[in-house]
């Protein structure tokens, strides 16, 4: 089975060559798409240096359009009979990607794995909440969204139907969780497979205000929109919680942008008025599921109070 790696590159070059080394070295059948989305360095010089080194690479050149449109590129070159992403600043440990292929020829439609969290310190990921072992529909959409830490076999992607919505970052988010309604077997790994290396372009990393940081809004929309609320309310009621009242007000907050605040109030409210009875938001200290209770009253003073309180 071929296992078909992509790579979306802007302005990459001084990090790409230790993700592509990296994913050159595993020993399984592979093919490696670099998408070049419009860069004005030495990142095309560099993806075409590996295209004529390996006859597995392959490149693919794009104006600027951003990570959504890449990836959908890359989806729609890709001829493995699995698909993953690896971020350009990001690299694989060392034959990670024989274990993780060796389980999904177990008949697994996609297998999930964590990651090495490398900023000051490496730390372990844990990117699912339950144990290794099958993973229900449910399990598998509520473990972190991202597409470098699952192979999802390419019959799935073409069953969903599903892109990357372009335009907006959080694009992952909004795809990858309804992903597990098309596949009959999920497999969690409790095996670091990425090394995701933290940087300040994180939207909610460093000084300054990310306007973008606001596509969370279209983001969730999207992810309800493609949900089987029937079939998955709970773990969608609290996806919304953890990056709408969690995540995003809080990063908001920190900025005094209280109409983008509102907005995630707004949106929450829309879907799930009664989060508070979420099974997993229970499992929340109570602080947290305050401070969120706050945020979906737009009670923002009181916010501030809360979130520097000890006891």
């Amino acid at each position: 089975m071929k296992l078909s790696i992509c790579v979306c590159a802007y302005n990459a070059q001084d990090t790409l060559a230790r993700c592509l080394d990296s994913l050159c070295k595993q020993k399984i059948e592979k093919e490696i798409i670099v998408v070049n989305d419009g860069s004005t360095d030495q990142t095309p010089l560099i993806c075409e240096e590996y295209a004529k080194k390996y006859d597995f690479v392959h490149v693919l050149h794009q104006s600027n359009e951003g990570v959504a449109s890449a990836r959908n590129a890359a989806l729609k070159a890709a001829q493995g009979d699995y698909i993953t992403y690896v971020d350009s600043d990001d690299e694989a440990v060392d034959q990670a990607y024989e274990k993780v292929m060796k389980k999904a020829q177990e008949g697994y439609d996609i297998v999930v794995y964590d990651a090495l969290r490398i900023g000051q310190n490496e730390a372990y990921m844990k990117c699912a909440k339950c144990a290794q072992g099958e993973m229900s529909m449910e399990d598998y959409f509520i473990s972190e969204p991202c597409p470098w830490n699952k192979i999802v076999k390419k019959e799935v992607w073409q069953k969903s139907q599903l892109m990357f919505p372009k335009g907006i970052i959080y694009e992952d988010y909004a795809v990858i969780p309804n992903l597990g309604r098309y596949a009959q077997k999920i497999w969690y790994m409790e095996e670091a497979v990425v090394r995701y290396y933290l940087t300040e372009v994180s939207i909610t990393r460093g000084s300054a205000y990310k306007a973008k940081a606001v596509d969370i809004l279209r983001a969730s929309e999207v992810l309800v929109q493609h949900c089987d609320l029937d079939q998955l309310h709970d773990a969608c009621e609290w996806m919304l919680y953890d990056h709408l009242l969690q995540t995003s007000c809080r990063y908001f907050l920190s900025f005094e942008k209280y109409e983008e605040c509102c907005a995630c109030a707004d949106l929450m409210n829309h879907y799930f008025k009664s989060f508070l009875k979420n099974k997993w938001v229970k499992q929340c200290s109570f602080k947290e599921r305050a401070i969120a209770w706050l945020f979906a009253r737009k009670m923002f003073k009181f916010v501030h109070f809360a979130i520097h309180v000890k006891r």
